[in-house]
Formats: structure tokens, C-alpha cells, sequence
């Protein structure tokens, strides 16, 4: 009968070791990264004060986001300042809005 030596052994289960770590790496995805930090802006970032009821518009902006199905989006104003008449959007990706003063 044949006798494997105890290193031999050894050097086997080593291959077969090496060559399951090979394949588990192989077969991990790679880490995913983030396209930057994301921000929401109003644009244009300022204003000229406008006369009393004057209507102005304002457009909500992200960059860095990642892909997403839906938003909700809430505009905070000074209400001694700014009566809102009425708020329109308009039918593409990031509407518009239309603020009556």
C-alpha cells in the first residue's frame, strides 16, 4: 500500500485552501462607492427683493444623489415676509416652483 508522507498532506490541503481563497475572492463583488456627498439647493441661491406681487420662481437642485425612484421636497419661507398664492410644477424631473408674492 502507498503512504503519503505528512508534508505532502500538508501541501495538499494548502493548494486546496489557497485555491478556495482564490475563488471566494474572485467570485465577491467589489465595493460599492458613493458618487459624491449629496446636496439639495434652491437656484438661484439668492434673490432681488421683488416688488409686492410680483411672482418669482425658484428651482430645487440635487447633485451627488444616487439613482431613486421618487422625492419629496418641502420649502420653508418666512411667512411675514412671503404670502404664497399658489405653487405650480411643471411636468419634468425636477419641477419648478412658482411662487406668487
Amino acid at each position: 500500500m502507498h503512504r503519503t508522507s505528512r508534508n505532502s498532506r500538508v501541501r495538499a490541503s494548502s493548494i486546496l485552501l489557497l485555491a478556495a481563497i482564490i475563488i471566494a475572492l474572485a467570485l465577491t463583488p467589489p465595493a460599492t462607492r458613493a458618487a459624491g456627498t449629496p446636496t439639495v439647493f434652491i437656484a438661484p441661491a439668492t434673490h432681488v427683493q421683488p416688488a409686492v406681487g410680483v411672482s418669482f420662481f425658484m428651482t430645487v437642485n440635487v447633485t451627488g444623489m444616487p439613482a431613486f425612484n421618487g422625492y419629496n421636497i418641502l420649502v420653508k419661507v418666512n411667512t411675514a415676509a412671503i404670502t404664497i398664492t399658489s405653487i405650480s410644477s411643471e411636468p419634468d424631473a425636477w419641477p419648478a416652483l412658482t411662487v406668487r408674492v
